[in-house]
């Protein structure tokens, strides 16, 4: 059976199990590669190394702002270029005023698109780096996995123009074309007019739907937004991140690892015995707290 790889941020589920169900009646099978929130996960391009075949990659805001999404991201646009699809969906995030999903656009097309996504990766390494002053203060965290989030950090913040620039120059399609005409646009890139001749045959009347439709109830819970740059003196190599919006939420370092069930944390999945935040080394779920300080590692709300 012919493969296709489906590659996506796990906050945007919904529109890749969209066109999943699309595409049941060809004969192409597809296998679902996601990434997750934490570093903790394997990168999504190194999960992509072992398939062999075409890849249709969604890129969403909530991709761009996904460190296990864009950890060597940078290596499989260079290496695969030719065999994948990049598809541009809208993310989603919640509003800060009203508490509620919306709907971000993904854009890079012009520089002024691509340079709020710098400065968050930007602003992300630096808040970290000078946050690790802090930690350092600290006996009893782990300080292996935060020298090492702070490296895959700054590695995302050095190579996020690079991928961005050649994401632009690589041919991709909106939601829109992918599914208009029982996906015609997908079936030109796999060269198979036979498939697509044999779908518009076996479902005329196909309509796939990709549009944003989550409601706040049932959305899952989102990625981290960046937090402001804070006591950034004396960070090396790094270019200056300028008019970077101060926002709330996690800072994504990696130290905490578990939930002392403050609630504060968007991303916990619930460890069950982490012992009060200090570092369960298990659950992978928790990337950061909202203020609880009850973490040894997260820095949060201080």
């Amino acid at each position: 059976m012919k493969k296709i790889a489906l590659a996506y941020c796990i906050d945007n589920l919904e529109i890749a199990e969209a066109i999943a169900h699309g595409l049941k009646h060809t004969s192409y099978s597809l296998e679902h590669f996601y990434c997750k929130r934490s570093s903790q996960e394997l990168p999504l391009a190194e999960q992509l190394q072992s398939f062999n075949g075409p890849i249709l990659l969604l890129i969403s805001d909530n991709f761009l702002k996904s460190i296990s999404c864009m950890n060597t991201g940078l290596n499989l646009l260079q290496n695969r270029s030719a065999h994948i699809l990049p598809v541009v969906i809208d993310g989603y995030a919640r509003d800060e005023q009203t508490n509620e999903i919306v709907a971000v656009s993904t854009r890079f097309e012009r520089i002024g698109d691509i340079i709020p996504y710098i400065n968050y990766w930007q602003n992300q390494y630096l808040d970290l780096r000078s946050q690790k002053k802090r930690f350092d203060q600290e006996e009893d965290y782990d300080k292996d996995a935060l020298n090492d989030h702070l490296r895959i950090l700054r590695q995302v913040s050095s190579e996020a123009s690079e991928f961005l620039r050649i994401l632009r120059n690589t041919p991709h399609l909106s939601a829109e074309t992918l599914a208009a005409n029982h996906f015609e646009a997908l079936f030109d890139f796999l060269e198979d007019q036979d498939e697509w001749n044999a779908l518009q045959a076996k479902v005329p009347d196909l309509n796939v739907d990709l549009s944003f439709k989550i409601q706040p109830e049932t959305a899952p819970a989102l990625s981290p937004e960046p937090v402001g740059q804070e006591d950034v003196e004396d960070v090396e190599d790094v270019e200056d991140v300028k008019d970077v919006e101060d926002v709330r939420g996690c800072r994504g370092c990696g130290g905490c690892r578990g939930c002392g069930g403050c609630g504060g944390c968007r991303g916990c999945r619930g460890c069950g015995g982490c012992g009060g935040c200090r570092g369960c080394g298990g659950c992978g779920g928790c990337e950061g707290c909202g203020g609880c300080r009850g973490c040894r590692g997260c820095g949060g709300g201080k």
